[in-house]
């Protein structure tokens, strides 16, 4: 079953290009290769995303290595995704991209571990270019024309048996337009006296991270503070907690995302409450059970905006370049990270915990916010960026799904 156009789009519209991994004319002209053992790369018919066919990675046990590398001809400037099924093949350790012009002599290369989606089925996972290492000297430019690609996945070292790995379409080129979006984790009462303040003449909108139990308290947002943030400055407000997950049970997980969720809903803040903000960024393999338990759509940390959308798996692992405003950040540090994403056309977060004067630690100085802001309502203005609420963000993406024929 080849694939010859795209059913659906991704972020704003474009239609991204796929290497078509798996069709007849590829399949036949790809190279097999491997180490340790190798193994075998296999077309399977049907047994893709939307019943496509997709190759299967039979890798020998302990640190075996197969590789499948293929001829492209294209310029890459934004984002590479790559479908991947690790369902019941849980001895395989990563898979790696490698992206050429120069035959393999310098590269970019990315390993995508799969400890957190061995359980997933199909899911569509992105990278950044920025999260390619230039390997083999640092040759490699991503201004050139690349010529080939190389899928490499690796068994454990302690894999007992030969394992298996399913991929499907890898796509480059994602995202037309980056985003940027501003986090504030903690529900300082600064998100509304200074950050809303200033950002809502601007034409810009942020997202508050709050902890239920700090409602009310001294330096924190009371519940009327979160009302004016959504109704009147068009924020998100979503679920946070003091404690990390990684320690926690699936149930202990579940009676606090729940709890925090009902808690905002009887407070009228439902626009966004179906999702959470990771406790220090962290989680387990019991966290997507406990979200959809508690009919979350998700979470994010600082690196990825949609972990495991509990009802759209074809969104799992979405990638973000990822930017903590703390004390000792500059504004110039700010937005030459946000051109960086520009560049890319990816996804930019901001991450600030309280804006003060004078600020310390993990808190960001005022002066510094106000100036991060201007630059980016200047780069809003001139329609390099857009400024999407996490709830705008997520219900403004399509998954890519190639169509059968």
């Amino acid at each position: 079953m080849a694939r010859t156009t795209i059913k659906t789009n991704y972020l704003t519209g474009a239609t991204p290009t796929s290497f078509i991994t798996t069709d007849a004319a590829t399949r036949a002209a790809a190279t097999e290769g491997g180490s340790g053992g190798g193994g075998y790369a296999t077309t399977v018919t049907g047994a893709g995303p939307d019943g496509i066919d997709c190759w299967d990675f039979e890798v020998i046990a302990a640190s075996g290595q197969k590789t499948l590398t293929m001829d492209i001809s294209q310029k890459i400037d934004r984002q590479v995704g790559i479908w991947i099924n690790a369902f019941e093949y849980p001895n395989i350790k990563k898979v790696s991209l490698l992206i050429t012009s120069l035959n393999f002599t310098s590269y970019f290369a990315h390993d995508i571990t799969l400890t957190d989606i061995q359980s997933d089925g199909w899911v569509f996972i992105t990278r950044q270019l920025s999260q390619f290492a230039n390997q083999g000297g640092g040759l490699e430019s991503w201004d050139n024309v690349m010529t080939k690609l190389r899928i490499v996945a690796t068994a454990d070292a302690a894999a007992a048996a030969n394992s298996h790995i399913r991929v499907a379409d890898v796509f480059c080129n994602l995202s037309t337009q980056p985003q940027v979006l501003f986090f504030f984790d903690d529900s300082n009462d600064t998100d509304l006296t200074e950050a809303a303040a200033y950002m809502t003449p601007l034409g810009l909108k942020g997202i508050s991270s709050t902890i239920v139990a700090d409602i009310g308290n001294t330096g924190n947002l009371t519940a009327a503070n979160l009302v004016t943030l959504q109704d009147t400055h068009g924020w998100d407000i979503i679920c946070h907690h003091a404690d990390e997950f990684d320690v926690m049970t699936q149930k202990q997980q579940y009676e606090i995302l729940k709890e925090a969720k009902n808690y905002l809903h009887s407070l009228g803040l439902s626009k966004a409450s179906d999702w959470v903000a990771y406790p220090g960024g962290v989680f387990n393999t019991l966290t997507k059970p406990a979200l959809r338990e508690a009919g979350f759509k998700g979470g994010r940390s600082t690196v990825q905006l949609a972990y495991s959308p509990a009802y759209n798996p074809d969104l799992d692992y979405l990638y973000a370049r990822g930017t903590s405003a703390g004390a000792s950040t500059t504004a110039a540090g700010l937005l030459a990270a946000l051109d960086d994403s520009i560049k890319e056309r990816s996804t930019h977060a901001t991450f600030s915990h309280g804006i003060y004067v004078g600020a310390t630690g993990i808190h960001t100085d005022k002066t510094v916010f106000q100036d991060y802001c201007d630059g980016v309502a200047l780069r809003v203005n001139k329609g390099l960026v857009s400024n999407p609420t996490l709830s705008q963000w997520y219900n403004g993406l399509n998954a890519i799904r190639p169509l059968a024929t």
